[in-house]
C-alpha cells in the first residue's frame, strides 16, 4: 500500500505532467513539457544533450506504459500513474534504469552555467518549466539539504529518491515539487 505522502507527491507530478488537463498523461503531454524544458534551457533537441535527454525521456515514458499496463489509447489514468510510479521506484533496478540516468541528465541541463551546481534562479528556471515555478524557492530550500546555496547532482539524485520513494513526509525530497 502506498503512503499518503507518496500519493499526493506522485498526483502532483501526475497534475504537472498532464499539461492539457484532459486528466490522462498521453505522449503529447510528454513532448509538451519536454519541448517547455528545451525552450526555457535553450537546448535543441537534436544537440548531443538534448537528443541524449530525448532518449531517456522516451525510455521513461515506455517504462511508465509498460508498467502501467496501458492500453491501445496510450493514456495513463491517475490510477495507473500512482502504481506505476510506485512500483518503477520500489524496484531498485528500475529504479536505476529509468529515473537515475533521467534526473542526472536534467540536472546537467539544469545547471546552465557548467559548473556542476544548480542554483536557485537556475532551479526556479526548471521549476517554470514545469509550470511550477510558485515552487521553486521552497523546493530548493528544503532540498540543499547542506545550507550552501546549492543543489549538487548527488542532492538532487537523493531527493528524486526520497520524492518517489520516502513515505515520510517531511522529507527534504518529498518538497521536489513543492507542497503537495
Amino acid at each position: 500500500m502506498t503512503s499518503e505522502a507518496l500519493v499526493r507527491r506522485y498526483d502532483k507530478s501526475f497534475m504537472l505532467f498532464d499539461s492539457n488537463g484532459n486528466g490522462y498523461v498521453e505522449e503529447a503531454d510528454m513532448k509538451r513539457l519536454q519541448g517547455q524544458i528545451f525552450a526555457i534551457f535553450g537546448e535543441s533537441p537534436t544537440s548531443q544533450r538534448g537528443a541524449d535527454i530525448v532518449r531517456l525521456w522516451d525510455d521513461y515514458w515506455q517504462a511508465l506504459l509498460t508498467t502501467a499496463a496501458v492500453d491501445a489509447s496510450g493514456r495513463i489514468s491517475p490510477q495507473q500513474w500512482r502504481e506505476a510510479y510506485g512500483r518503477l521506484a520500489s524496484d531498485q533496478a528500475s529504479y536505476n534504469r529509468v529515473f537515475t540516468p533521467l534526473a542526472t541528465a536534467v540536472f546537467r541541463l539544469v545547471d546552465t552555467d557548467n559548473d556542476d551546481k544548480v542554483g536557485p534562479a537556475e532551479w526556479r528556471s526548471f521549476q517554470e518549466s514545469l509550470g511550477n515555478g510558485d515552487a521553486a524557492e521552497t523546493s530548493f530550500q528544503h532540498m540543499d539539504t547542506n545550507h550552501n546555496g546549492y543543489l549538487t547532482v548527488e542532492e538532487l539524485l537523493a531527493a528524486v529518491h526520497e520524492h518517489l520513494t520516502n513515505p515520510d513526509p517531511d522529507v527534504g525530497g518529498g518538497w521536489l515539487l513543492g507542497e503537495v
